[in-house]
Protein backbone atom coordinates (compact mmCIF):
# COMPACT_ATOMS: atom_id res chain seq x y z
CA UNK A 1 0.00 0.00 0.00
CA UNK A 2 1.29 3.34 -0.70
CA UNK A 3 0.30 6.23 0.57
CA UNK A 4 2.37 10.30 0.15
CA UNK A 5 4.41 9.19 3.68
CA UNK A 6 5.25 5.62 2.85
CA UNK A 7 6.84 4.15 -0.03
CA UNK A 8 4.97 1.54 -1.68
CA UNK A 9 5.01 -2.20 0.41
CA UNK A 10 3.85 -5.03 -1.60
CA UNK A 11 0.61 -7.24 -0.23
CA UNK A 12 3.50 -9.64 1.63
CA UNK A 13 5.84 -6.52 3.20
CA UNK A 14 2.66 -5.23 4.19
CA UNK A 15 1.00 -8.03 6.21
CA UNK A 16 4.76 -9.05 7.51
CA UNK A 17 5.50 -5.42 8.60
CA UNK A 18 2.47 -6.09 10.97
CA UNK A 19 3.65 -9.27 11.96
CA UNK A 20 6.71 -8.22 13.35
CA UNK A 21 4.75 -6.24 15.64
CA UNK A 22 1.93 -8.51 16.75
CA UNK A 23 0.22 -11.31 15.63
CA UNK A 24 -1.97 -11.16 12.51
CA UNK A 25 -5.58 -11.57 12.64
CA UNK A 26 -7.61 -12.87 9.54
CA UNK A 27 -9.66 -9.06 9.24
CA UNK A 28 -5.63 -7.65 8.42
CA UNK A 29 -5.39 -9.66 5.72
CA UNK A 30 -8.81 -8.73 4.07
CA UNK A 31 -7.84 -4.58 4.81
CA UNK A 32 -4.09 -5.22 3.49
CA UNK A 33 -5.99 -6.85 0.09
CA UNK A 34 -8.74 -4.05 -0.05
CA UNK A 35 -6.60 -1.23 0.07
CA UNK A 36 -4.04 -2.62 -2.54
CA UNK A 37 -7.00 -3.91 -4.80
CA UNK A 38 -10.02 -1.80 -4.28
CA UNK A 39 -11.92 -4.92 -4.00
CA UNK A 40 -15.16 -4.31 -2.33
CA UNK A 41 -17.10 -7.68 -1.93
CA UNK A 42 -16.26 -9.31 0.94
CA UNK A 43 -16.36 -12.88 -0.09
CA UNK A 44 -14.00 -11.86 -3.40
CA UNK A 45 -11.54 -10.18 -0.10
CA UNK A 46 -11.63 -13.27 1.53
CA UNK A 47 -10.90 -15.01 -1.42
CA UNK A 48 -7.74 -13.43 -2.35
CA UNK A 49 -7.04 -13.19 1.58
CA UNK A 50 -6.56 -16.63 1.50
CA UNK A 51 -4.45 -17.07 -1.63
CA UNK A 52 -1.91 -14.39 -0.03
CA UNK A 53 -2.30 -16.35 2.79
CA UNK A 54 -0.98 -19.58 0.87
CA UNK A 55 1.45 -17.36 -0.41
CA UNK A 56 3.23 -16.65 3.14
CA UNK A 57 3.23 -19.61 4.62
CA UNK A 58 4.56 -21.47 1.07
CA UNK A 59 7.27 -19.19 1.43
CA UNK A 60 8.03 -19.90 5.41
CA UNK A 61 6.88 -16.59 6.32
CA UNK A 62 4.41 -17.42 8.70
CA UNK A 63 2.85 -19.64 10.81
CA UNK A 64 -1.27 -20.61 11.45
CA UNK A 65 -1.83 -21.43 15.01
CA UNK A 66 -3.65 -20.15 18.00
CA UNK A 67 -3.36 -17.98 20.64
CA UNK A 68 -3.21 -18.93 24.29
CA UNK A 69 -1.02 -16.77 25.89
CA UNK A 70 1.35 -17.22 23.69
CA UNK A 71 1.23 -18.15 19.70
CA UNK A 72 0.51 -21.67 19.02
CA UNK A 73 0.81 -23.44 15.88
CA UNK A 74 -2.03 -25.96 14.36
CA UNK A 75 -0.21 -29.47 14.37
CA UNK A 76 -0.28 -30.02 10.65
CA UNK A 77 1.33 -29.54 7.90
CA UNK A 78 1.96 -25.92 6.31
CA UNK A 79 -0.54 -26.85 3.36
CA UNK A 80 -3.05 -28.78 5.43
CA UNK A 81 -3.07 -25.30 7.68
CA UNK A 82 -3.95 -23.46 4.49
CA UNK A 83 -6.70 -25.76 3.40
CA UNK A 84 -8.36 -25.66 7.05
CA UNK A 85 -8.48 -22.17 7.13
CA UNK A 86 -9.52 -22.01 3.03
CA UNK A 87 -12.37 -24.64 4.47
CA UNK A 88 -13.54 -23.08 7.73
CA UNK A 89 -13.71 -19.32 6.66
CA UNK A 90 -15.31 -19.96 3.61
CA UNK A 91 -18.19 -21.72 5.31
CA UNK A 92 -18.76 -18.43 7.37
CA UNK A 93 -21.63 -16.15 5.95
CA UNK A 94 -19.89 -13.26 6.88
CA UNK A 95 -15.99 -13.19 5.96
CA UNK A 96 -15.52 -10.46 8.92
CA UNK A 97 -14.72 -12.85 11.38
CA UNK A 98 -13.67 -11.62 15.12
CA UNK A 99 -9.97 -11.90 16.28
CA UNK A 100 -9.61 -15.26 17.11
CA UNK A 101 -12.48 -17.18 15.64
CA UNK A 102 -10.27 -18.74 12.84
CA UNK A 103 -6.92 -18.25 13.32
CA UNK A 104 -3.72 -16.18 14.02
CA UNK A 105 -0.60 -15.81 12.35
CA UNK A 106 3.03 -15.59 13.66
CA UNK A 107 6.15 -14.48 11.41
CA UNK A 108 8.58 -16.54 11.34
CA UNK A 109 12.09 -15.33 11.79
CA UNK A 110 12.34 -14.86 8.14
CA UNK A 111 9.02 -13.39 7.88
CA UNK A 112 9.74 -11.02 11.16
CA UNK A 113 13.06 -10.01 9.09
CA UNK A 114 11.47 -8.85 6.18
CA UNK A 115 9.00 -6.81 8.76
CA UNK A 116 11.15 -5.42 10.84
CA UNK A 117 13.25 -4.52 7.18
CA UNK A 118 10.26 -2.21 6.07
CA UNK A 119 10.00 -0.67 9.17
CA UNK A 120 14.09 -0.02 8.83
CA UNK A 121 13.46 1.18 4.90
CA UNK A 122 10.22 3.50 5.90
CA UNK A 123 12.22 4.55 9.32
CA UNK A 124 14.66 6.30 6.42
CA UNK A 125 12.07 7.92 4.12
Amino acid sequence: MMTEEWPERSLVEDVLAHAAEDWVVPALLLTVVRDACGVKDPHALRDMAVGLLARLVADGLVVIGDVRGTHVPWNCRPEEAVLRVAQEWALREDPFVMPGELFWLDATPAGEAIGKAVWAREAEA
